[in-house]
């Protein structure tokens, strides 16, 4: 993890602090993983730092347990941000549709609705214009409660439309 880009790659602390935590080593190789993928979000972000962004993310995906879905959808808007920095807006629309498969596989449907949106901004940058509609009347859908109300996030939605 030498010479990255900013600096900004996360080193693991010493193994003495390791044995001194009462966390087992899933639960802590799993928080590493976590601690990855935020560091992912924050410099795709923030920074635009395409290399660093797909640096913590590789660390994030090493370290994270197939079961947290939600972090692993975090990991692939990431990547979805630092190959739209970098211009690759196909690689971008597939790591977004990842992102929001593994949200609603989680069951967050606010963060599902919020990466359809993103999703369908690239679909649209892409000239894929049927494919923005259908991508945003599915959030629509997914943001209408019983009732007939809208979850907040769905205004997203509605404006991709």
């Amino acid at each position: 993890m030498q010479n990255e880009p900013c600096g900004l790659l996360y080193q693991p602390p010493p193994t003495k602090l390791l044995a001194a935590l009462p966390l087992e080593r899933s639960e802590w190789d799993n928080l590493l993983g976590e601690i990855a993928a935020y560091s992912a979000i924050i410099t795709g972000y923030h920074l635009g730092e395409e290399s660093a962004t797909l640096a913590f993310c590789q660390q994030a995906l090493a370290h994270l347990s197939e079961q947290n879905l939600l972090v692993r959808a975090e990991v692939a808007y990431a990547q979805s941000l630092a190959y739209h920095s970098c211009g690759d807006i196909v690689a971008a629309t597939q790591s977004t549709r990842q992102a929001a498969a593994l949200a609603q596989a989680a069951g967050n449907t606010s963060s599902t609705i919020f990466y359809l949106c993103r999703m369908a901004y690239y679909l649209l940058v892409r000239g894929k214009l049927c494919e923005v509609v259908q991508v945003a009347e599915r959030a629509v859908l997914l943001g209408t409660t019983l009732v007939g109300l809208s979850d907040a996030i769905v205004c997203w939605a509605r404006y991709s439309e």
